[in-house]
């Protein structure tokens, strides 16, 4: 399958493709039309596309490049309260928070293909660490293997993740339905240094 696509940068081209997958597969409006746009010029934001030859999005991934304070913001309506990270100060930090693939092209590489990409771009930006949160959802967590595959090492669960965060922004959860989201993340880490 290799050769049929490749993996890019976001344009404005795939943003509603992207959304829309993103609805089906991690429920509405968790990731916003406003965030996809927004990130096309935001250089810490990291968002790639697999794309067909034939201009079809069959994937997806997000990434973002943290300050030690940004990383706490962010983290902040997460319940990590038991989160124990290396000293980070003065280094950044860099989060894969996404990788989406259509369920007709599952399991043929395309998810370690945009998660290495993903990591290559990151390690690019010289980041001490790198966390991962795989989604633990009533079918197991979701991407346990591609990232310990990546180097990975699990680190914590954390219980109702995205619960406050899915009541402020009122997106519903696949699994859960309408808000909150009680589902649990599982915390992985990668140390670049």
């Amino acid at each position: 399958m290799k050769n049929n696509y490749q993996i890019k940068d976001i344009s404005e081209n795939e943003i509603n493709a992207v959304h829309l997958m993103c609805n089906d597969e991690l429920g509405d409006d968790y990731i916003t039309e406003n965030f996809l746009k927004d990130s096309i010029s935001n250089n810490n934001q990291i968002v790639r596309v697999a794309i067909t030859d034939d201009k079809e999005v069959i994937g997806f991934s997000i990434a973002t490049i943290y300050s030690e304070k940004e990383l706490n913001d962010y983290l902040s309506d997460k319940r990590c309260d038991e989160l124990i990270l290396p000293d980070l100060t003065n280094k950044k930090i860099g989060i894969t928070k996404i990788v989406v693939i259509k369920d007709q092209f599952k399991k043929k590489g395309i998810g370690i293909d945009l998660l290495n990409d993903s990591l290559q771009l990151i390690e690019e930006n010289n980041v001490a660490i790198m966390l991962g949160f795989a989604w633990k959802s009533k079918e197991g967590v979701n991407a346990k293997r591609i990232l310990e595959r990546n180097g990975f090492d699990e680190l914590i669960e954390v219980k109702k993740f995205w619960n406050d965060e899915s009541l402020k922004e009122n997106y519903s959860c696949p699994d859960c339905g309408n808000p909150p989201c009680v589902c649990s993340a599982i915390v992985f880490i990668k140390n670049f240094v």
